[in-house]
């Protein structure tokens, strides 16, 4: 596995989300697993419990940091991002 010079940092804006159905479950995996050590760190912003657990989970599957932030923190999560 070669890693990335400069890891890619993600920002993940959970807008009007309403769920994940298995085939598209199957393409965020696929797309993890093809991308793995080349995302730094993943700043999930949303606005519910869980949305906030599912940002928790997916963490379990990844070798990125990824941390969760409220709407209202957002700046924190650019930040965080920048900081990363």
């Amino acid at each position: 596995m070669v890693l990335a010079k400069h890891p890619l940092k993600l920002l993940v804006r959970l807008e009007d989300f309403h769920g994940l159905e298995i085939g598209a479950l199957w393409e965020e995996l696929k797309f993890g697993i093809e991308h793995i050590g080349k995302i730094g760190a993943i700043a999930v912003v949303g606005n519910t419990k869980s949305e906030e657990f599912g940002a928790w989970l997916a963490s379990l599957f990844t070798k990125s940091e990824m941390r969760y932030f409220s709407f209202d923190s957002e700046n924190e999560a650019q930040n965080w991002l920048k900081l990363s």
